[in-house]
């Protein structure tokens, strides 16, 4: 700074440093820094108490979660926290948990319950089985144990490894049904009829299979058709052992009219009468009987022939069985 003194006739000049040289602000400019420095340990040494306080029913919450996840119900009790977003976290983690136990377990009794071999495989890695039900252990004959992380060609199930195309091709055409040859662990083959795959809402890349055992089907079937060939054989019987009656009777019946012709020829009209009187008396009732039968046999073939038409059933092949009796029996 400059002055003037006219008094003098002097120029006086006055200087002090400015800037960071300045005493003053170097002070100024410590005290701030101490400050600053005494502030932030203060911050800091105030945050990772509060963290730590903030932090533990957080850590709480966390643990409570993956014990739910983990299906360990009842959840450990909790402890308030005097942060009321944290208790209501808590709890609605503790009812959501509770909600999806026992989703698991309806999910379980129903899977577990199917009379359908049932498995869900993981499409991302070759088919390996995630799960089954007890239908699937008991028509493959492989324990949980030896089958989860397993796939059905590394089982044995499979003669052939399905590749990731086919995979994919399975998944893109959708549910399906076919009949394969599955292999039990025992070596038999069984016929079966398969379903799916059917993916999981809440996990797409897992695949439900159901299997169905049709060996019994095969073989009711088989012993089905045998009894219709065994039924069709007696049928064949018994209609020709009715051909041979029907003939007998029916000579019998001209046998007699000649007989009754040549009484009436022998004999006077009353004593011709009488005998024809008391033969037809005693044969009468029999032969009537026995053309009854005859025309309710008649009757049961006719049916018998509509229903070869419409279609074989064992009801129908049985109804023909017992109209064939009655009449062989009425007959005899």
């Amino acid at each position: 700074a400059v002055a003037s003194s006219r008094a003098l006739g002097w120029g006086i000049v006055g200087r002090a440093p400015s800037g960071l040289d300045n005493p003053q602000v170097q002070r100024l400019l410590a005290y701030n820094a101490f400050a600053l420095a005494a502030s932030l340990l203060a911050g800091i040494l105030v945050a990772v108490f509060w963290a730590r306080r903030m932090a533990r029913p957080l850590q709480q919450t966390v643990d409570r979660a993956r014990s739910a996840m983990a299906g360990a119900l009842p959840l450990p009790a909790v402890q308030r926290s005097t942060v009321v977003e944290f208790n209501q976290l808590a709890q609605e983690l503790e009812t959501m948990a509770v909600a999806l136990h026992d989703r698991e377990l309806k999910w379980q009794s129903i899977f577990n319950a199917a009379p359908l071999a049932m498995a869900v495989c993981d499409s991302r890695h070759a088919m390996r089985l995630v799960d089954l039900n007890e239908a699937w252990s008991r028509d493959f004959g492989f324990g949980r144990d030896q089958a989860i992380g397993r796939n059905a060609f590394e089982l044995g199930i499979l003669a052939e490894e399905p590749a990731q195309a086919t995979i994919s091709q399975l998944i893109s055409n959708g549910p399906d049904t076919s009949e394969l040859e599955l292999r039990r662990s025992d070596g038999l083959v069984l016929p079966c009829v398969t379903f799916g795959p059917f993916p999981v809402p809440a996990s797409p890349h897992e695949l439900i299979w159901a299997s169905m055992d049709i060996g019994p089907l095969r073989q009711a079937e088989q012993a089905v058709r045998a009894l219709n060939l065994q039924l069709e054989a007696r049928v064949a019987l018994r209609t020709e052992a009715l051909a041979s009656s029907h003939a007998e009777l029916t000579r019998t019946l001209e046998q007699l009219g000649q007989a009754q012709a040549e009484l009436g020829r022998a004999g006077n009209r009353a004593a011709r009468g009488a005998l024809v009187a008391g033969i037809a008396h005693e044969l009468q009732t029999p032969l009537g009987n026995g053309l009854l039968a005859l025309g309710s046999l008649a009757d049961v073939l006719q049916q018998f022939e509509q229903a070869k038409q419409a279609g074989l059933r064992r009801a129908d092949l049985q109804a023909f069985l017992s109209g064939v009796d009655e009449g062989a029996e009425l007959s005899e």
